[in-house]
């Protein structure tokens, strides 16, 4: 099996515009790219869920909705908010953690 190519590593031990941007970026490709016939992907756009990646007390977060969550489910049940790691094992250079 061929590996993925690997991404270059992000610093993400600090804030600037251009890095939030990249993040939003390999987020992006990370949720909202199917690279599998089996893999998931969103029946929504990053900008329809409301992406938003910040940077707070020394980490990055992503958050966005969940439109494809079925019933009447309260806001936190459709809110997804990940810890976004470094990981120079990845295609994308980041990992999503659960938070």
């Amino acid at each position: 099996m061929q590996q993925p190519p690997k991404s270059n590593p992000l610093d993400l031990s600090h804030y600037t515009e251009a890095l939030r941007r990249e993040v939003y970026d390999r987020v992006v490709g990370l949720v909202w790219t199917k690279e599998a016939p089996d893999d998931y992907v969103p029946g929504f756009t990053p900008d329809q869920a409301g992406l938003m990646i910040f940077y707070l007390y020394g980490r990055w977060f992503a958050v966005w909705s969940d439109l494809d969550s079925a019933g009447p489910g309260m806001v936190e049940r459709r809110t997804e908010l990940v810890l976004v790691q470094e990981s120079e094992a990845t295609r994308y250079g980041i990992i999503l953690a659960e938070v």
